[in-house]
């Protein structure tokens, strides 16, 4: 890896009570798109709220943009802003006063709140108090919140939950502009997007324990032998998942069963449908949604 890790952990453990949250996790992460993909109960919180200065940790080393987390919070706390999982709005404040209140509290400009306003389509709610706002609107507003302060790294913890199709677009679109003014995004998800495709890093979590770590490239290389077939109707996909046990479904811009080539085979027998490669994203479904099959030759451990 050319340069300058973004962020780095080396033996990172956290334990709460007898419970290993995060076990020797490992990983160099390049600056650009990193995602962090796993089932819910994995780790992924634990691990970016320790990113983000906010939580100790056991053993192990954190670095982010090579300076050591416990004795520089202060200056990495100005190079991260950390959307948490759950929305953490003021109900009795409207859109507008939030908004207000968060700018002046960074000191940014008005005309960047507004575009962040009109990009995310809450310009029509300014007047609304938060606590009347859909889950979905108050995602997004909070969402507005963590883009509010120019930071290297945004580190955005299920930035997708309760958002509907425009929703997702919107702080899609977000991302992308971030990242074309040079910008860093820590992505977590339960559940892959198609994001992956576009990624510069990728990790995957099960149980504490880190699955993969490193380029979509190298990934879909190291995973070569899955493939992927279109499925139709929902009636179709029960009916796989229920005859076949080695197979998994994964929903971004389209519909697939994903799984090794001989598992599809025989399913193709029966609907004659094209296999072919599996991308990233597809990949990535198919590691989280088969983490628990520690036998299987597709998890790869570091």
């Amino acid at each position: 890896m050319m340069g300058e890790p973004l962020i780095m952990c080396k033996e990172l453990t956290k334990t709460f009570g007898k419970t290993r949250a995060l076990d020797r996790i490992n990983f160099s992460a390049p600056p650009g798109l990193i995602i962090l993909l796993g089932k819910n109960g994995s780790g992924k919180s634990t691990l970016a709220k320790i990113i983000s200065t906010l939580l100790p940790y056991d053993e192990g080393n954190v670095k982010v943009k090579g300076k050591e987390i416990n004795s520089n919070k202060g200056e990495i706390r100005q190079m991260i802003s950390y959307l948490p999982q759950d929305n953490i709005v003021e109900d009795a404040l409207t859109v507008q006063e939030i908004v207000e209140l968060y700018s002046r509290l960074f000191r940014e400009p008005d005309t960047k709140a507004n575009e962040l306003l009109d990009n995310l389509g809450l310009s029509p709610y300014r007047d609304t108090l938060v606590g009347n706002l859909s889950g979905g609107l108050k995602r997004r507003l909070s969402i507005l919140l963590a883009f509010l302060p120019d930071r290297d790294i945004y580190i955005l913890d299920e930035p997708f939950e309760e958002l509907d199709f425009w929703g997702r677009i919107k702080v899609m679109e977000l991302i992308h502009h971030a990242l074309k003014k040079g910008k860093s995004i820590f992505l977590i998800s339960h559940t892959a997007t198609w994001l992956e495709e576009i990624a510069d890093y990728i990790l995957i979590l099960h149980q504490g324990k880190l699955l993969y770590a490193d380029s979509p490239n190298n990934l879909k290389q190291a995973f070569k032998d899955v493939y992927a077939i279109e499925m139709g109707s929902l009636s179709e996909i029960k009916k796989i998942l229920k005859n076949h046990h080695n197979v998994t479904v994964a929903i971004n811009e389209r519909v697939s069963v994903v799984g090794e080539r001989h598992a599809l085979s025989n399913i193709t027998k029966i609907k004659n449908e094209e296999i072919r490669e599996a991308s990233i994203s597809e990949i990535c479904a198919f590691i989280v949604n088969n983490a628990a099959l520690q036998q299987s030759n597709f998890i790869k451990k570091l």
